[in-house]
């Protein structure tokens, strides 16, 4: 495919000595691209929908469509389309017409971390409408910087003009502590994952110690299923 380059003709403009591309290049592909944006689009969709690796990827280029590219260039383009998806997500005007029929909000945070010591990315979800809102790699796990990321999803709801209903995470301190902080009088729920870890640790430790002390085997008692879900003097597991 050949493209017409051209210059401005009115000589006393100050780009007349800029050779311009044709508008409609940016339909075919962007500029110092290698690829059209059909080809973007398929890497992009083999990436995140079918969850091809890279290799396999660059193999069926070549094998099926003769297309040679190499892994860096692959992992590029999809870094490239990772910020255009997620612009799109974060579009306001998308955002409100998907909040459109929803009255309020329920939210969740969480935090993925591939290996010990690396960045831990701390991820903010909206339950209605079942949707990803942002991400934020941290270090740290401070409250200090735990609170900014509670605090950018306020302005989210702020934006939206939808309140917040409640929030859901698991029991981490920094949780726990800033949204009370950011969001007063919110109920806090802990997920169901870590809800049920807990009851399956104290439960544990309970009936070790009734083991211990009748010196036999015992199994989990009506008395112990109240007393870890916090009908007796054990407190709430649900914060609010």
């Amino acid at each position: 495919m050949t493209m017409k380059l051209t210059h401005c003709p009115d000589k006393s403009c100050a780009s007349h000595s800029k050779t311009l591309s044709p508008e409609a290049e940016f339909g075919i592909a962007m500029p110092y691209w290698a690829i059209a944006w059909d080809v973007f689009a398929w890497i992009g969709q083999r990436r995140f929908s079918r969850h091809w690796s890279v290799p396999q990827i660059r193999y069926e280029l070549i094998d099926t469509y003769e297309t040679t590219l190499s892994e860096d260039a692959i992992e590029d383009y999809i870094k490239r389309y990772e910020i255009m998806v997620a612009a799109r997500q974060q579009d306001p005007e998308r955002l409100r017409e998907t909040y459109e029929g929803i009255d309020d909000l329920v939210l969740s945070i969480d935090g993925l971390q591939p290996e010990k010591g690396h960045e831990t990315l701390y991820v903010i979800r909206e339950l209605r409408a079942k949707r990803v809102w942002f991400a934020v790699p941290l270090l740290s796990s401070a409250e200090s910087e735990i609170k900014k990321v509670i605090e950018e999803a306020r302005s989210w709801a702020e934006r939206l003009g939808k309140p917040v209903r409640a929030w859901v995470s698991d029991k981490q301190g920094a949780f726990v502590n800033t949204i009370a902080e950011v969001f007063p009088g919110v109920p806090h729920r802990y997920c169901k994952n870590h809800f049920m870890r807990y009851v399956e640790l104290n439960i544990t430790h309970i009936e070790r110690n009734r083991s211990a002390e009748s010196g036999s085997r015992a199994f989990p008692s009506h008395h112990s299923m109240r007393f870890i879900l916090g009908l007796d003097s054990c407190g709430p597991i649900v914060a609010s």
